[in-house]
């Protein structure tokens, strides 16, 4: 499997890993509801990053980056790559830094 097939083929490991991403979402929203710290941009840093991640996996054309094709080259899969990584990485870090 290469990187390319990976976001152009719907596997399970990519819907298992937004179903658990969705899931740590929705608890971190509720610990914050329950402590009382839930406001609005927390709220929309969630929406906006589980569909920025979700339109990365799911290989939807994005403003800087086409879809995948056959064709593509392996800098484009790569850049994909690293942004889907880049953002999970910075969407972890933002809800972790919100509790402390």
């Amino acid at each position: 499997m290469s990187i390319k097939d990976f976001f152009m083929k719907d596997y399970p490991s990519k819907r298992y890993f937004l179903i658990s991403l969705a899931l740590f979402m929705l608890i971190m929203a509720l610990i914050a509801y329950f402590e009382g710290k839930l406001g609005f941009e927390y709220v929309f840093s969630l929406i906006a990053g589980y569909a920025l991640i979700f339109f990365i996996l799911k290989n939807t054309a994005l403003p800087l980056f086409p879809p995948l094709t056959e064709k593509s080259s392996d800098a484009n899969a790569m850049a994909r790559t690293t942004i889907a990584i880049v953002y999970i990485l910075a969407f972890i870090t933002l809800t972790i830094s919100y509790f402390l």
